[in-house]
């Protein structure tokens, strides 16, 4: 993990030697006490989104049926990619045709389609992708960073836990 000396050092809470919000890092100096690394971004692939609701406007009938077996909305990273996916379920849901005049004008109709990037990004999903043959694997990367997501997510949430006082060491030992 990354160590912080001099100045950084003693911005962060607590005493040099106290433990509290930190830890001896491998040269000496302190390092922040979390699980994750607030400088990096979660675990994701926007390629692999675009290229999956690009495949769904391409191939409708096919890879959003595939789709809403393996995910939903909450698997994407982006929100505009979340709202898209919803309409685009929504629409074979309904048994609606799902292209990019359908969808742009679904998302004018909510006032959500300057949300989402405006109509130009609809149409960049569309252009994204020459084919959907490859739609199961954009599905697949989409759903690993999800799950990676969702790892860090619950250990950084059992790692706050350990700080809290009076908890129950062996039942928080089970859930982790």
């Amino acid at each position: 993990s990354a160590t912080l000396t001099g100045a950084a050092a003693e911005k962060l809470p607590g005493k040099p030697g106290s433990g509290q919000g930190r830890r001896v890092g491998a040269n000496g100096g302190y390092s922040q006490g979390n699980s994750q690394d607030i400088h990096r971004a979660l675990p994701h692939s926007l390629q692999a989104e675009r290229g999956l609701l690009g495949s769904m406007l391409l191939a409708p009938a096919e890879i959003i049926g595939e789709a809403v077996q393996a995910i939903d909305a909450a698997h994407f990273y982006l929100p505009a990619h979340q709202v898209i996916y919803d309409l685009l379920v929504d629409f074979w849901n309904r048994q609606q045709p799902a292209d990019v005049i359908t969808l742009t004008q679904a998302l004018r109709d909510k006032d959500q389609l300057e949300l989402v990037g405006g109509a130009a990004l609809v149409t960049e999903l569309f252009t994204f992708v020459p084919t959907a043959a490859n739609a199961s694997y954009y599905l697949e990367i989409v759903r690993e960073k999800f799950v990676l997501r969702q790892i860090i997510n619950t250990c950084t949430d059992c790692a706050a836990r350990s700080y809290e006082p009076g908890g129950d060491v062996n039942e928080l030992l089970d859930e982790v």
